[in-house]
């Protein structure tokens, strides 16, 4: 029983942890590749989770020459759990 105890006090720093670590592989990629990951923190989270949190394992990402057209949009859920994103992009030149 005090094994249960210990793991279900654990659990919480664990996920932490996990969620500190993808954060970093995220921003490494980002900062590595060059590109821009189009975040808002007032948008709706894009995975509903069934015990009621959510998360934003969906990102987008963009290059540092279009994010000034581009925005981003968080649609319905489908009925699996994620949210869509959509990406938007107006160019001012005309082609």
């Amino acid at each position: 029983m005090l094994l249960l105890r210990v793991i279900s006090m654990l659990l919480p720093s664990v996920k932490a942890m996990y969620y500190y670590l993808v954060e970093d592989i995220v921003e490494d990629y980002a900062d590595s590749n060059g590109v821009i990951i189009l975040y808002n923190e007032k948008d709706p989270k894009t995975f509903i989770h069934y015990d009621g949190g959510s998360t934003n394992p969906d990102l987008a990402m963009t290059t540092p020459n279009l994010v000034d057209g581009c925005r981003k949009f968080v649609l319905g859920d489908l009925g699996s759990g994620h949210r869509m994103i959509l990406v938007t992009y107006t160019s001012e030149v005309n082609i």
